[in-house]
């Protein structure tokens, strides 16, 4: 396992990335990296194993990387494992995006956005930062999507909190006759740096807007209406 540097989106200092062989690593829970948690993406130094800091190297290459998640609210901790993705994929970015018959239980569900307008949010961001690779995003209903079965696939792009997914998929695709090869898993690791913040007060707002993610976001927005007297998702898009 390694840390890799990999250019970011403005305003993002830098991120940890570890490359995993699958080889040995302990089965996955049935979970594949379809389903990113909604847990806060946040930058991190990166750090090598004795959680010492490294110096920049090569990240890695692959032809077609693949990731996937809710992506509902498109926020930054998506695009940083978006840019991350693509940063590292030299021809085709596949994106798993849930559909809603997986999402029933989320919390403040009704205020999930569209799948339409989800993938959408989706392709518009690869096409601003990256428009040179081809892209597919493609709706998904079950927690593994295309890596269960696309053998153009190399590299696998996943959150701190769902490098167990990559376990479950490599199992999944070495079960299938014949095998299709491992994918190669980057584990993306955030966590908050509000180092830069003028002032406390500052640092605290801009700590608040780091951890609004999609959970975060649906209970502000229910909060909001049931202020307004709204039932919950009365008006949800």
């Amino acid at each position: 396992m390694r840390g890799l540097g990999v250019c970011v989106p403005e305003g993002v200092e830098c991120v940890r990335i570890e490359v995993q062989q699958e080889e040995g690593e302990q089965e996955g829970k049935g979970k594949g990296v379809a389903v990113d948690t909604e847990e806060e993406h946040r930058p991190k130094q990166y750090k090598d194993k004795d959680d010492k800091p490294t110096p920049n190297q090569h990240s890695p290459s692959f032809p077609v990387t693949a990731l996937g998640g809710t992506f509902d609210h498109l926020h930054a901790g998506h695009k940083i494992l978006l840019t991350m993705a693509a940063s590292v994929t030299t021809r085709k970015i596949i994106v798993g995006v849930t559909d809603e018959a997986l999402l029933v239980n989320k919390k403040h569900h009704t205020y999930l956005e569209s799948l339409p307008h989800r993938i959408h949010a989706v392709e518009s961001f690869l096409s601003l930062i990256r428009p040179t690779i081809e892209h597919e995003v493609v709706p998904i209903s079950d927690p593994f999507g295309p890596t269960a079965h696309d053998p153009d696939i190399q590299g696998l792009v996943v959150s701190e909190e769902t490098r167990s997914g990559g376990s479950a998929i490599n199992t999944k695709r070495l079960a299938l006759s014949p095998p299709l090869n491992e994918l190669e898993t980057l584990v993306i690791e955030l966590i908050a740096d509000d180092g830069d913040a003028e002032s406390e007060e500052v640092g605290a707002t801009v700590d608040v807007a780091r951890k609004m993610g999609s959970t975060g976001i649906r209970g502000w927005l229910a909060a909001r209406d049931e202020k307004e007297g709204k039932r919950e998702g009365e008006g949800a898009e």
